[in-house]
């Protein structure tokens, strides 16, 4: 489990990328607090949502 904040302007979110990497589409869960700490706008969120959805992700 990851629980630092991403923080700075860039695009790289290390904590994300990691609990990312770790999930499997059989029964994990992943619990985000607000959908600001999956993306920096919408656009990227609902990018991250398909790309999870296409590898099998389900909510």
């Amino acid at each position: 489990m990851s629980t630092r904040p991403a923080r700075g302007l860039g695009s790289e979110r290390e904590g994300l990328a990691s609990a990312l990497s770790r999930l499997r589409p059989d029964g994990d869960v992943l619990y985000v607090a607000s959908l600001d700490r999956l993306g920096r706008t919408m656009h990227k969120v609902l990018a991250l949502v398909a790309e999870l959805r296409a590898t099998g992700f389900t909510w």
